[in-house]
């Protein structure tokens, strides 16, 4: 029996070796097709298909639950200790946590070829924080969805009660008081503009209104209007002071890249009135506001030329255009 036992285990072994040579030569022959064996080419059309979206994608917070130790995270990421959150996110969330390749190969064409809304500005620079300056870089589209409060707009007169005159340049006295610490709003807006100061291919970035008007700063750059202008005017241009002030160091870039500063100006707009405010009993004066408000635009426009002028090494002196007149008188 020994022997018989002997000879039918060998046999077996004989046949457990057979079949592993069998398969793996078979694996030689058969060996598994991945996705990312896929030529490149054929990769990034199915990446093309899969990220570009012709809507804008959300990016907001969601619920938490009570002792959520994730409270600040967004909607893309799950939480383990939040049994309220939304775990329902969206496909091209999961596609980016593939791998490492794949979102390498994958996160420029996203950033760059998608638009973006966020519910309000502390989620936007929270997102931004956590895509990482990489990404960054690629952004091409952003605005604020969610309507923020305009109670500064939905007030009749925008009147400045320290009746400052927007001839000058800052008063020692006044510039405390406009300093972005002592407006919360400016906190964020130069926290944004320092995360977007390398996004140099940034065309549209659209932000709420929530500036307390009395404290934008005064025009540096005295404008030489034929007739007096309405206060509508007049904060439309200190807006785009404040900009202009708080995204400073990506213009300075950006300048460097493109030469066409009327387009650069149109590239950050604040949205001064919101959709709520439109339906107001007295919507003619919102409508006289929106009409008046493109002069944000022209106004940013010449501080551009002005900052172009001076990187290409021309004087403070020379820099003059025929409707505008540098206001070289400093208060002491």
């Amino acid at each position: 029996m020994s022997c018989k036992t002997s000879r039918k285990t060998k046999s077996r072994l004989r046949g457990v070796k057979k079949l592993r040579k069998q398969s793996q030569s078979l694996a030689r022959y058969f060996k598994p097709f991945r996705f990312l064996d896929l030529p490149p080419e054929l990769r990034t059309k199915i990446y093309e298909f899969a990220l570009v979206c012709c809507d804008v994608i959300s990016i907001t917070r969601i619920s938490h639950k009570e002792g959520c130790t994730n409270r600040r995270k967004l909607a893309t990421l799950h939480h383990q200790n939040c049994k309220l959150a939304n775990r329902d996110t969206h496909p091209v969330t999961e596609l980016l946590q593939t791998c490492k390749k794949i979102r390498h190969e994958t996160s420029f064409m996203f950033y760059n070829n998608n638009a973006f809304g966020l519910e309000d500005d502390p989620t936007l620079i929270l997102w931004l924080e956590m895509i990482g300056p990489a990404n960054r870089t690629a952004l091409r589209s952003l605005m604020i969805e969610g309507d923020c409060c305009y109670e500064q707009a939905s007030i009749g007169p925008w009147l400045d009660p320290l009746h400052i005159d927007p001839w000058h340049i800052y008063d020692p006295d006044h510039s405390f008081l406009m300093a972005p610490s002592r407006d919360p709003y400016r906190k964020l807006t130069v926290r944004i503009g320092d995360l977007l100061s390398e996004s140099m291919l940034l065309e549209a970035l659209y932000l709420p209104c929530g500036y307390s008007f009395w404290r934008l700063p005064v025009l540096t750059v005295g404008r030489r209007d034929a007739y007096p202008v309405p206060w509508q005017t007049q904060i439309a241009r200190r807006i785009a002071e404040t900009l202009f002030k708080d995204f400073q160091a990506f213009f300075e870039k950006r300048l460097l890249l493109e030469k066409d500063t009327e387009k650069l100006s149109k590239v950050i707009m604040v949205n001064v009135i919101s959709r709520k405010d439109r339906s107001k009993t007295w919507s003619p004066a919102v409508n006289g506001v929106l009409t008046k408000i493109e002069e944000g635009a022209g106004h940013l426009n010449l501080l551009l030329k002005h900052l172009q002028h001076i990187q290409v090494g021309g004087k403070l002196s020379q820099f003059c255009l025929p409707e505008i007149m540098w206001q070289d008188r400093v208060h002491t």
